[in-house]
C-alpha cells in the first residue's frame, strides 16, 4: 500500500465520492458517523476513509506493508520514522503523548503519525490546502 502525502492511498485520491470508492476497492467492512464525518472501515486494508461534504478528506491507515516516502516504516522505531519525515517537512513537528501512544503531527504534511510503545502503528494523512484554506484536491 503506497501512503502518497497530499493525493491518497495507492489510487485511491483525495476529493473523490464515497460511490467512487466502493467502485474502486469495494463495499465497506462497516461505517460510522463522527461530527459529521462518515468513516468507512476496511479490515483487510485495515485503513479508514474519511469523508466530509461527500468527499473523501482524510485516510487513516495502519498496514503494516505500508510504504511512506519509498520507506516500509510500519512498526519502525520513532527516531528512524521521524527522521524520514523531517527531511520531507518544512515545519517543526506537533508532539502529544496520550499513555502508550504518541501523536507527532506535520501540519505542512497534512500528516500524523501515531506510535504505540515506541514504534509507528499508524499513519493518519489528508489532503492539502493552499494559502486562504481551500482545499487542494489531486488532479486525476
Amino acid at each position: 500500500m503506497l501512503i502518497n502525502i497530499g493525493q491518497g492511498l495507492n489510487d485511491t485520491r483525495f476529493g473523490i465520492e464515497e460511490a467512487q470508492l466502493q467502485q474502486q476497492i469495494g463495499a465497506p467492512d462497516y461505517t460510522e458517523a463522527e461530527h459529521g464525518d462518515r468513516l468507512l472501515f476496511y479490515n483487510e486494508l485495515r485503513s479508514v476513509f474519511w469523508f466530509s461534504d461527500s468527499r473523501l478528506h482524510w485516510i487513516q491507515c495502519s498496514h503494516p506493508g505500508s510504504v511512506l516516502f519509498g520507506q516500509t516504516i510500519f512498526r519502525v522505531p520513532k527516531k528512524k520514522v521521524l527522521e524520514l519525515v523531517s527531511e520531507m517537512s518544512q515545519n517543526q513537528p506537533d508532539e502529544q503523548r496520550y499513555s502508550s501512544m504518541e501523536s507527532v503531527a506535520f501540519d505542512d504534511l497534512c500528516l500524523e503519525l501515531q506510535f504505540e510503545f515506541g514504534t509507528l502503528e499508524t499513519v493518519c494523512f489528508g489532503n492539502q490546502f493552499d494559502g486562504n484554506d481551500e482545499p487542494i484536491w489531486p488532479k486525476g
